[in-house]
C-alpha cells in the first residue's frame, strides 16, 4: 500500500514537473517568436533605409556618365564647327562642370548617409556583445556639436530650420577629457532624431551646463529641444527600446531604423551618465542628457582664478536659406500645383509624347529620376507626397507614374487606390503605375499589386531599368 502511494506520488511530481517544463517552453516560443517578428521588420526597416542612399549613389554615378559622353560630344562639335570663342568654350565646360558638381555633392551627401547607417548598425551589435571600449583624450564638445551642425547643414536647409546652440556656464570646453567619437554620435542621434520631427520653418535648440563641479570632474548637461510634433505619454515609455518606434504611424511618415534611441541610452550609461526625455504632444520635445567628464590640470588651476561673474553665456545662430517646399496641410491650391510642375531641377524639354508624373519625398532620389527623364527628352510633374499626386491626376493626363510607398500625408499604396477609385467612377483609361520602393521583399511586391499597380521596382534602380518599363506602358 505505502509503495502504491510512494509510486502514485513520484509519477505526481513528474506529471507537475512535465507540466512545468510545458509552460516553460510555450513562454520561451511566444518570446523567440516576438524577437522573430521584431528582427524580421528591422531588416525590413534596415533595407529600406540603406537602398534609398545606394540609390542615389547609383543613380548620379550614371549621370556622371551621361554629362561626361555629353561634354565630349559637345567639345567634339565645337572642334568640328571651328568655334575659336574662349568665352563660348567656357560656357559650355562650365554647364557641364555644374551639373558633375551637383551629381558629386549628391554623391557624398547618400555616402555619409549610408556609413552612419552602417555605424549604427555596427555600434548597436558591439553594445550587444559589450565590445565598445571607451577613450579618453581631450576634446570640445562644443566643437563636435559644431561638426554634427555642418553635417547636418543640407537637412537644415531643406526645412528651413533654426539651429542655435547655447553654452550657459561651462568654461574651458576644450579641456574635458572623455571620448570624443561616442560624445559625438550621441549629438548626431539626438540631432538627427529632432530633425526628423520637426516641421517646416522650425527650431532645433541645443544648451550645454555644467551642473556642478569637484576637484577632478564635472557633471556637463546638454539638452537637444525641437518644436515638433512632440509624444504622448504612453509614446515616451518606448522612446529607448530597440527597433521601436513613437507608434506604428512614424515608421511610415517620417523613417528611420528604431535603433537611435536606443544605442544613444546605452552609449551615455557606458560613460556613467543618465538620460531622460520630457515632451508634450504637439508642442515639441527635449532630451536631456548628463554626464561626468575629469578635467585636466590646467582646467582646474584656472577655475580657481575666474570667479562666478565671469562667466559669459553666448548664443551661435546658424541661419539657414530654404530651397525646398513641402506641404504641412490637405488643402492644396491649384497655384500651387501648377507652380510645382516641372520644378525639379530644369524645366524639362518635352521631346516625347506623354507627360510623367514622379511620385517621390527623398529629395535625392526625386533629383536623380528627374534628371534620368529630362536627359531622355521626357516632361514631368513632381509630386512629394501621394495627397498631392492625387490632386495632379485630377487635372492632368500621365503617360505613367512612378509611386513611391513611403511617404509623409498619404503613402503610395493609398493614393494608388485613390486614383484608380477616380478612373472607375470617370470611366477612365487606366495610367500605368510603377511603384519604386526599397522594401525587396515579396509581400511589398504583392501589396502594390493588390493596390492597382502594373510594375514594382526597387532601389537602387538603374537609368535603363526606368526606361525598360516606360517603354512597356508607352
Amino acid at each position: 500500500m505505502l509503495a502504491s502511494q510512494m509510486a502514485l506520488s513520484l509519477q505526481d511530481a513528474r506529471f507537475s514537473q512535465l507540466l512545468e517544463s510545458e509552460k516553460r517552453y510555450k513562454l520561451l516560443s511566444e518570446e523567440l517568436k516576438i524577437v522573430k517578428k521584431r528582427l524580421e521588420e528591422f531588416i525590413d526597416v534596415l533595407c529600406h533605409e540603406l537602398r534609398n542612399p545606394l540609390n542615389a549613389i547609383f543613380g548620379n554615378k550614371e549621370v556622371i556618365g551621361d554629362i561626361i559622353f555629353e561634354l565630349r560630344e559637345s567639345v567634339a562639335s565645337i572642334s568640328i564647327q571651328g568655334v575659336t570663342s574662349t568665352h563660348q568654350v567656357q560656357q559650355v565646360v562650365m554647364r557641364y562642370m555644374k551639373e558633375l558638381e551637383e551629381a558629386m555633392l549628391g554623391m557624398n551627401a547618400s555616402s555619409d548617409h549610408l556609413k552612419d547607417i552602417i555605424d549604427t548598425v555596427l555600434t548597436a551589435s558591439m553594445l550587444d556583445h559589450s565590445a565598445i571600449k571607451l577613450h579618453s583624450v581631450l576634446f570640445d564638445p562644443l566643437e563636435m556639436i559644431e561638426q554634427v551642425r555642418i553635417m547636418f547643414k543640407a537637412r537644415f536647409e531643406e526645412k528651413k530650420i533654426t539651429f542655435k546652440c547655447v553654452n550657459e556656464n561651462i568654461l574651458c570646453m576644450n579641456r574635458v577629457i572623455g571620448d570624443p567619437y561616442r560624445f559625438k554620435e550621441i549629438i548626431i542621434n539626438l540631432i538627427s532624431n529632432a530633425i526628423k520631427f520637426t516641421n517646416q520653418d522650425g527650431l532645433i535648440l541645443v544648451t550645454c551646463r555644467e551642473l556642478d563641479r569637484k576637484d577632478h570632474s564635472a557633471n556637463l548637461n546638454f539638452a537637444v529641444k525641437d518644436d515638433g510634433i512632440g509624444l504622448r505619454e504612453e509614446e515616451i515609455s518606448r522612446m529607448f527600446q530597440k527597433f521601436s518606434q513613437a507608434n506604428e504611424h512614424t515608421y511610415g511618415k517620417y523613417g528611420g531604423s528604431g535603433l537611435g534611441l536606443k544605442i544613444t541610452r546605452e552609449i551615455v550609461e557606458l560613460m556613467n551618465g543618465t538620460i531622460c526625455v520630457n515632451s508634450e504632444y504637439g508642442k515639441g520635445s527635449s532630451f536631456e542628457f548628463t554626464i561626468p567628464f575629469a578635467l585636466s590640470q590646467e582646467v582646474k588651476k584656472l577655475v580657481k582664478k575666474l570667479s562666478q561673474s565671469s562667466l559669459k553665456r553666448f548664443a551661435s545662430v546658424i541661419p539657414v536659406v530654404n530651397n525646398s517646399t513641402s506641404i504641412v496641410n490637405e488643402s492644396i491650391s491649384h497655384e500651387h500645383l501648377e507652380k510645382r510642375k516641372g520644378s525639379i531641377l530644369e524645366e524639362a524639354v518635352d521631346k516625347r509624347d506623354g507627360k510623367i508624373l514622379i511620385v517621390e519625398d527623398n529629395t535625392m532620389n526625386q533629383k536623380i529620376l528627374s534628371k534620368f527623364l529630362r536627359l531622355e527628352g521626357y516632361s514631368f510633374d513632381l509630386a512629394i507626397n501621394g495627397l498631392e499626386a492625387v490632386n495632379l491626376f485630377k487635372c492632368n493626363q500621365y503617360l505613367l507614374i512612378f509611386m513611391d510607398l513611403e511617404m509623409p500625408m498619404m503613402n503610395g499604396i493609398e493614393a494608388t487606390k485613390k486614383i484608380r477609385q477616380i478612373e472607375a467612377e470617370n470611366n477612365a483609361k487606366v495610367t500605368a503605375i510603377v511603384g519604386v520602393s526599397a522594401n525587396a521583399r515579396e509581400e511589398h511586391l504583392n501589396k502594390a499589386l493588390n493596390a492597382g499597380m502594373q510594375e514594382y521596382i526597387t532601389k537602387p534602380y538603374l537609368k535603363k531599368d526606368i526606361l525598360s518599363v516606360i517603354n512597356k506602358f508607352k
